[in-house]
Order: structure tokens, then C-alpha cells, then sequence
């Protein structure tokens, strides 16, 4: 993999934030064909809320024919007490109850536990190749299709199919 490595980060990774949540962002602006401004141009979430706006055409598709619909099959109408923000709140819940927070202690957390583990299974020899297991199985498929081979010879075609299921 160190042949795809561009680079490496000093440090811990930070997320971007996305432009719709408030992220900023830096770009540079072309001068020329090979210059480039060291200003950084700032996109701000209130100017791509003005160019991603609601309001345009939309799709509104319709089946004309119910016999389209595959019997059976409905999809969960979610309890008719309940609005969106209570089930949006519920599924928030549910998600910061089952998945780990992402703030940095907790995600370093992860990483050096991730790092004890691949450092025990480096420790205990599973990254250690046996390549003389290899040559014992490559001698065992061998011997197989040579005696298949000498079975298909004979015209022994019951015992070649066999040999050569065992091979396959």
C-alpha cells in the first residue's frame, strides 16, 4: 500500500464540515494558465443556500396502472401520533445510543485500541506466511490431476470424474 501513499498527516484527521452545515472552504482563483492567487476564496453555507434553493421544477411520478404493483409488498407508514421531529428525534436516539460519539477523545480512543489490537495480531505471528503449506497443497493438486489424467488414459471415466471433482 506505501506505493499508493501520497502523503501523510501530521497529527489527527479533522472532518470537513459540509458547505450546507456552515463548512468553509478555500479555493484559489486562476490567474493565468499556470498562476495561482495565494488569496483563498471563502464559501460560506448562505451562498450555496442561495444557488441550492427549493424552489424549481420538480418530478412527480405517478402509476396509472395498480396492476404494476407487486401484491404484497407495502412499505411501514410510521404511527399517525407521532410527527417528524419526534420520529427524526427517536432515530437521533437510537443512533447516538448504539454508535460512539465522534468528538476527538472518544475517536482517538477507537484508534489506539485499533492499534493494541493489530499490534497483538502482529505480536502472535498471523501476518507470518507458512510457504511450505503452499508447496504441500500445490504437491497434493498435482498428484490428484496426474492421477486423474492416468484414469482418463485407462478409460477408467468414473474414477477420472472423481479424481477430478477432488481436483476441482
Amino acid at each position: 500500500m506505501n506505493s499508493y501513499r501520497i502523503g501523510r498527516i501530521a497529527g489527527n484527521w479533522l472532518n470537513f464540515t459540509p458547505p450546507i452545515r456552515g463548512g468553509l472552504f478555500s479555493q484559489y482563483e486562476k490567474i493565468g494558465p499556470t498562476d495561482i492567487s495565494k488569496e483563498p476564496i471563502s464559501i460560506h453555507a448562505e451562498q450555496l443556500s442561495q444557488f441550492f434553493s427549493t424552489a424549481g421544477p420538480t418530478l412527480d411520478l405517478k402509476l396509472e396502472d395498480d396492476s404494476t404493483c407487486i401484491e404484497g409488498t407495502t412499505v411501514p407508514e410510521p404511527p399517525s401520533n407521532m410527527d417528524n421531529t419526534e420520529l427524526v428525534k427517536q432515530a437521533l436516539d437510537h443512533d447516538l445510543d448504539q454508535y460512539p460519539s465522534l468528538d476527538d477523545l472518544t475517536q482517538r480512543a477507537i484508534v489506539e485500541k485499533y492499534r493494541a489490537l493489530h499490534q497483538k495480531i502482529k505480536a502472535e505471528g498471523y501476518y507470518d506466511c507458512q510457504y511450505r503449506q503452499y508447496a504441500k497443497e500445490m504437491g497434493r493438486y498435482l498428484c490428484i490431476f496426474a492421477a486423474f489424467f492416468v484414469a482418463l488414459k485407462n478409460e477408467w471415466f468414473i474414477t477420472s470424474a472423481a479424481l477430478l471433482g477432488l481436483f476441482w
